[in-house]
Formats: structure tokens, C-alpha cells, sequence
């Protein structure tokens, strides 16, 4: 019998599971910060997103009707289609002034390139969501089988990601295998086992520094296996529900973000008393994370279509 109260206890670790990789991706975004401790930032690179493309390829149904589906891909659609075109015209116009890390000129053919071929900003995500989305429906309604669906998709996500810059065959994998841990196990805990333990291969493969794509798949599965089993222990107490809040509103935070992390820059001559830039990035995280959430609860009281606002 399907119990209500087990499901949102499941979405709620997975939630607090999001937010303490947003947090990272807003944290290892800060160039002040990430310029300082690279080799961390590259081992936070192998994972934090990654498994964000896990938990999305793990909530996708390809099996809904085309209406149903619409729902669910104008949701990421809309947001890539607004906040990308925003940044991309703040970065032709701005950039230069700013100091933003990326560059482009302003231009039709840019700016097509950009929403189609090769994503710029944290963008690439839902870029590569939204592709990976439509692949699977569009194999599905014609194969109509599981296994064929994913051997072909896969297959054709591999060859498309030759053709489009901005789209990484890794990256897909990702998405693959959350889309497989659905459809095969159901619960993702009944294939990724919560337990502390996870964390001794967690440290062996940060140390060996194995960044292929077999390290980068046991890295974040560890990683989500540790994280489950955490959530198991510490779940009771309010700052969990905090990260839970944070994670239900990645979105808002992955689209609004790049824009409110060019404006912590010109703070950075107000903490060179640290050189560690630990408090620097700590305060900067708080301000682009809340204000993110805060954007986009405006944003979902104009325009609920366009970006979603979930509360507690």
C-alpha cells in the first residue's frame, strides 16, 4: 500500500541531500573562494553536480502523456529560456564592467548558439536537462520497451553530444542513471544503501584523485549513499529542514545565482583581513542563496508559470 508519509520523508532527505549541493555549487562559484583552493574545488566538481543530474534523470517519468510531460519540461524550459537570455545580454553589455569570468558579444548568432549549442553560466544544467528529457519521451513513444529505450537513447545522446558543445556525454550518463535506479529499483535507497561507512571510499578516491568517469560515478554515489544515512541520524533537528527548504528551491538558485555572484565581488576589499576568504565566501553564500530564494518567491507571485517557488 503506498504510504504518503513515507514518500515525503524520502523527498525530504533527497531535498536536504539538494541542498547541501546547491549550497557548494553557489559556494565553488565564488571565484575569490574557489581561486584559492583548487584542488578542493575540483573534487567538489566531480560530484555536485553530478548527482543533481542523478536525482533529475530519478524523478523523470518518460512514461507521463505529452501533457503531463509539457508540465514538467516547460517547467526547466522557461527558466533556461528567461534567466539565459538575461545573462547573456548582461555579460555582452556588462561583463567587461563587472568582471564576470565569462564573456560574449552581442549578437544573433551568439545568442542562438547560446540557447541551442552551448549554454554559458550554470545554464549547461538545464540545458542538458532539457535534452536528455526530450530524448527519452521521444524514444519511448516510439519504442514503447525499457531496455531499447535506453540502450537507444543513451546511443543517441552520445552521438548528439559530439555534435553539441555544450552538451557532455558525462554529464547525460548522469542523468541515465538516475533514469535507471527509478525505473529498475524504484527506491533509490533499495540500490544506494545509506551508511556512514561510504565515507572511507568518499576519502580513498578524493586522495587517489581519480577523476575519470568511473571516479566521478562512485564518488557521487558514495557521497549519496553518506548524505542518506546523515540525513537518517540528524533529520529531527531544525537545521535540517533548513537545507531541505534550500534544496526544494535549487532551481531558483541554479538560474538566479549567477547574477547575485558578480555582485558579491567588489565586497572582497572588505574582508582582505582573511586570507583564508572563508568568512568572505561564507557571508557571500548566505546573500546569493537567500536572495535567490527570495527572487524567486517574487517571481512565482507575478508569474507562477515561469519559475516555482516551494515553501517549507
Amino acid at each position: 500500500m503506498y504510504d504518503i508519509n513515507k514518500m515525503k520523508q524520502r523527498l525530504k532527505d533527497i531535498d536536504f541531500i539538494k541542498g547541501i549541493l546547491i549550497i557548494l555549487m553557489v559556494l565553488f562559484h565564488l571565484n575569490h573562494f574557489f581561486s584559492k583552493y583548487p584542488d578542493l574545488t575540483k573534487w567538489i566538481y566531480t560530484f555536485h553536480m553530478p548527482i543533481f543530474l542523478i536525482f533529475s534523470g530519478y524523478f523523470f517519468n518518460f512514461r507521463k502523456n505529452f501533457h503531463d510531460l509539457w508540465i514538467s519540461f516547460r517547467s526547466i524550459l522557461y527558466p533556461f529560456l528567461l534567466f539565459e537570455s538575461i545573462y547573456y545580454v548582461g555579460l555582452a553589455s556588462l561583463g567587461g564592467i563587472m568582471g564576470a569570468s565569462n564573456s560574449t558579444d552581442l549578437s544573433l548568432m551568439s545568442y542562438l548558439s547560446t540557447i541551442f549549442v552551448d549554454p554559458i553560466g550554470t545554464y549547461w544544467f538545464l540545458h542538458t536537462i532539457l535534452i536528455c528529457m526530450a530524448m527519452f519521451y521521444l524514444v519511448y513513444k516510439i519504442i514503447k520497451d525499457f531496455l531499447p529505450t535506453i540502450i537507444i537513447s543513451s546511443s543517441l545522446l552520445y552521438l548528439l553530444a559530439n555534435i553539441i558543445s555544450g552538451l557532455s556525454w558525462y554529464n547525460c550518463l548522469f542523468f541515465i542513471i538516475g533514469i535507471y535506479i527509478k525505473d529498475v529499483c524504484g527506491d533509490i535507497k533499495q540500490i544506494i544503501r545509506p551508511t556512514l561507512f561510504a565515507i572511507i571510499p568518499i576519502i580513498l578516491i578524493g586522495f587517489s584523485k581519480y577523476d575519470n568517469i568511473f571516479g566521478r560515478i562512485s564518488n557521487s554515489i558514495m557521497i549519496i549513499s553518506f548524505l542518506l544515512a546523515l540525513y537518517g541520524i540528524i533529520g529531527k533537528y531544525t537545521f535540517t529542514n533548513i537545507l531541505s527548504f534550500v534544496g526544494k528551491n535549487s532551481l531558483s538558485i541554479v538560474v538566479i545565482s549567477p547574477f547575485l555572484t558578480i555582485l558579491t565581488k567588489p565586497t572582497v576589499k572588505y574582508f582582505m583581513f582573511d586570507d583564508s576568504a572563508i568568512i568572505w565566501a561564507f557571508l557571500s553564500t548566505i546573500f546569493v542563496v537567500t536572495i535567490s530564494i527570495f527572487i524567486a518567491f517574487l517571481i512565482n507571485k507575478i508569474c507562477p508559470k515561469i519559475l516555482s517557488y516551494k515553501k517549507y
